[in-house]
């Protein structure tokens, strides 16, 4: 019973926020039809920042310090990348229907809000890793 894994609860935290932000990114781009774009780019980079903080969350302390200071700062950096071309691929539709409000379709509009909301989400994540970056506890 003494070598149970300690599991941590902040990674746990950060991989569901970026699984919830990466469905709503997938939803946002393939069910509504608009503009927004769907980018490999997002999806690659959150899928390593998952596996990255899941392989943190799940193995524990049971993981080498070093190798799990490597995940949680190499899973960081992949979610900054991932949150970066989200944002960047939601600009046209920012801009049509928040600065240029002529005529746009309504699912536009719903794409972008959904897209806030995956955007939010992930931003989740990355505060929990920031937070398990800078906590000494697991």
């Amino acid at each position: 019973m003494a070598n149970t894994k300690k599991q941590s609860k902040l990674a746990w935290i950060a991989v569901c926020a970026i699984v919830v932000g990466l469905i709503l990114y997938l939803v946002s781009s393939l069910i509504f039809p608009s503009k927004s774009i769907l980018g490999w780019q997002v999806i690659a980079a959150g899928l390593v920042s998952c596996f990255l903080l899941a392989v943190v969350a799940y193995a524990g302390e049971t993981v080498p310090k070093l190798l799990r200071d490597i995940c949680i700062v190499g899973g960081g950096l992949c979610l900054i990348v991932a949150i970066s071309f989200f944002v960047l691929n939601r600009v046209d539709p920012a801009a049509d229907i928040w600065f240029i409000p002529v005529n746009y379709p309504a699912a536009e509009k719903t794409s972008l809000y959904i897209s806030c909301a995956g955007i939010a989400c992930m931003f989740v994540g990355f505060l929990a890793t920031l937070l398990k970056a800078f906590s000494a506890k697991d």
